[in-house]
């Protein structure tokens, strides 16, 4: 069985574009919501998230989640670089941990190889017990508010636990 534990991961639930402006349940720090189009010059209407708001901030989006049973999971996203990003320094760490504290159970350093447009991303992820957890990512690079660009987070369990009648 099979289930998406992300909400909003495409970013299309917002209550307005912006600076400043966070996508339905989702937490962040130094936020920036726009259409793909103002990022990437591409006319797509679609929302999607900058991951360096503003000069001088670090910026981070953050959801927590539950896992109900024993489960493995695939993590797939997509980020780009802005056009003046700089390809090999601006991009985002990728964590999840459990929400109570505790050692990370998956984290990754993403450099996204193109500008202009997306490249997907798709990882393995383990949970060694049930609970909830934060899925956070977090500016890393220049911090000069034209980074990484992420867009169509989902997270998918993958339960191991058969269920008894």
């Amino acid at each position: 069985m099979t289930r998406e534990v992300i909400i909003n991961g495409d970013f299309e639930n917002t209550s307005g574009v912006g600076v400043g402006q966070t996508p339905d349940d989702w937490v962040s720090v130094d936020s920036e919501v726009q259409t793909e189009g103002t990022f990437f010059g591409n006319g797509s209407g679609n929302l999607a998230l900058e991951v360096d708001g503003t000069a001088g901030n670090t910026t981070s989006y953050a959801q927590t989640f539950t896992v109900d049973e024993l489960a493995g999971a695939t993590l797939t996203f997509d980020m780009g670089m802005r056009q003046a990003a700089d390809i090999g320094t601006d991009g985002a760490t990728v964590d999840i941990s459990p929400s109570g504290g505790g050692a990370s159970i998956f984290s990754a350093t993403i450099l996204p190889s193109v500008s202009g447009q997306f490249e997907s991303f798709n990882f393995d992820v383990d949970f060694p017990n049930t609970g909830d957890f934060t899925i956070t990512f977090t500016e890393i690079g220049d911090d000069s508010s034209v980074g990484a660009v992420l867009d169509n987070v989902s997270l998918i369990t993958i339960c191991f636990t058969p269920k008894t009648p």
